[in-house]
């Protein structure tokens, strides 16, 4: 999912930002061995094997490959302010979705095959605050240029120009570039090939890595991958796979003043994806909810707990001609 972990590096920054093998055993016993083999004989004109399927998530990419991108995103959060069971107040910190669609061009590609530079050019680009109707952001025809410069920092221009403030924090909901020290098969992918309803575990600990810069040591993690279907075969095969991953139990670093009590990250993902990038539709789709908690005392020293809660989503669907 390329958008995956761009979503999940931009839910950590935004929320701080905003204040707060598959092994088969063999171990048989011995008396059981001559009863299994009436059994395999038996059976040995049925007996068939699964058929299992690579999956990778990082495709070949080309320099100079056009395709089409339209993506949906939004990011939502509030502050819920409690004092003992009661919640006495509750405030919205962001509210904003976009929707984007661009003719796009690959530039330039890191060695483990993600995409470092990306150039759009905009056909549309919608925004929406505060939960109300969408209005034009840009122009159709404004050309954009992505690209990952460091560990989780982009660079954006716009029409030759450094983007404001405000114009990257859309461009990150509706844009996105690999990092240099993982892509999607790193992070997501499998190194074994899989049966249908196959599943696998995440590279949990690069994960982990990923968003420890901004969250600190993670104690907890699970996750699970799973392969829901396959559609075609050989170069025209694509991969239908899920996923959901859990990091919780640290301590989320909170402005001067509030204790940190406990923070986590939940990802929800699917995506189909296809063997290579010649006429073909790669689709993600990802939601990203997140809670920081901390404690604190109010004027009249009571003890007060802050809850950051966020929602992140984003769908986006590449088109290769």
């Amino acid at each position: 999912m390329q958008h995956a972990a761009v979503t999940l590096m931009a839910a950590c920054s935004f929320i701080l930002t905003k204040g707060i093998s598959m092994n088969f055993p063999r171990l048989l016993p011995k008396s059981l061995l001559l009863l299994l083999a009436v059994i395999a004989i038996t059976a040995s004109a049925t007996l068939s094997y699964a058929e299992t399927y690579s999956v990778n998530f990082t495709t070949p990419w080309r320099e100079g490959q056009l395709f089409k991108a339209t993506v949906k995103a939004s990011q939502k959060s509030r502050m819920l302010i409690s004092q003992g069971t009661q919640v006495v107040q509750q405030q919205v910190l962001e509210d904003t979705a976009a929707t984007m669609e661009a003719d796009a061009k690959a530039l330039t590609f890191f060695p483990h095959g993600g995409i470092k530079k990306v150039a759009y050019t905009i056909r549309s680009l919608r925004v929406s605050r505060s939960s109300g109707p969408e209005s034009d952001y840009l122009p159709a025809g404004t050309q954009i240029i992505v690209e990952s410069i460091g560990t989780g920092v982009k660079s954006y221009i716009i029409d030759g120009k450094v983007a404001t403030k405000e114009q990257k924090e859309v461009l990150k909901l509706v844009t996105a570039t690999d990092e240099a020290n993982y892509n999607d098969q790193i992070l997501f992918g499998t190194d074994k090939p899989v049966e249908l309803s196959g599943t696998w575990q995440p590279d949990l600990e690069k994960l982990k890595t990923a968003i420890a810069k901004d969250v600190g040591e993670i104690p907890v993690s699970t996750g699970t991958m799973k392969l829901e279907a396959i559609e075609g075969s050989g170069d025209k095969q694509v991969a239908v796979v899920s996923g959901n991953v859990s990091f919780s139990g640290f301590a989320p670093p909170l402005p001067p003043g509030i204790s940190p009590k406990a923070g986590s990250f939940t990802i929800v993902l699917d995506g189909r994806i296809p063997a290579t990038r010649t006429g073909s539709k790669r689709v993600e789709n990802m939601k990203v909810t997140a809670s920081f908690v901390g404690e604190t005392k109010g004027p009249t020293g009571a003890l007060i707990m802050l809850t950051v809660m966020a929602d992140m989503s984003n769908s986006t669907t590449l088109v290769f001609p």
